[in-house]
C-alpha cells in the first residue's frame, strides 16, 4: 500500500543546531481509503552547518481521522483517530537564498479506531483498532 501526504511545519531556530515547531497535515492511504489530518510536535536537529548537512527530527502527536460515509447496509460507522509519531533523517541543501531543500527518509506510525454495525446483524457491533506503519520518502522546502 502507497499514500500521499502533504504536512507544514511553523517554529522556531532556538540554538543553531535545534529546531522545534508545530505541524499539521493531510495523510491519505490509498488502499484503506482512509484521510487522517495529524497535529503535531516537531524537534529537529542539524549537525553541521555546511552547505550540505544531515539532520534528524522527531514528531509526536495526535492524527483526526477524517468521517466516511457509511456504505449501504451499515446501521452506524464511527471513525476515531489516534496517536501520530514519526522520527527520521536526511540532509539539508543550503542555497544562496533564504530558502534550502529537506530530502528525508522517515518511519510513521498512526493509530485509529473503528466501530460499525450492518443493518442485517442485529445486535452485533465491531470494532477494529489499526495502526499504519510507514516508511515515508520525503521532500521539503525550508524558507
Amino acid at each position: 500500500d502507497f499514500g500521499i501526504s502533504l504536512h507544514t511545519v511553523n517554529g522556531y531556530q532556538a540554538w543553531p543546531y535545534l529546531f522545534a515547531g508545530a505541524g499539521v497535515g493531510i495523510d491519505r492511504y490509498i488502499s484503506f481509503k482512509q484521510t487522517f489530518s495529524p497535529f503535531y510536535l516537531r524537534l529537529a536537529s542539524e549537525f553541521l552547518k555546511k552547505k550540505v548537512t544531515p539532520y534528524v527530527f522527531g514528531d509526536v502527536g495526535y492524527a483526526v481521522m477524517w468521517k466516511q460515509k457509511p456504505a449501504e447496509g451499515y446501521a452506524y460507522l464511527k471513525n476515531k483517530g489516534g496517536l501520530y509519531a514519526s522520527a527520521g533523517g536526511g540532509i539539508r541543501i543550503y542555497t544562496r537564498s533564504l530558502a534550502s531543500v529537506l530530502l528525508s527518509v522517515s518511519y510513521r506510525r498512526t493509530h485509529s479506531q473503528t466501530d460499525y454495525a450492518y443493518n442485517y446483524d442485529s445486535g452485533s457491533a465491531y470494532h477494529i483498532a489499526r495502526t499504519y506503519q510507514r516508511v515515508a520518502l520525503n521532500i521539503g522546502v525550508t524558507f
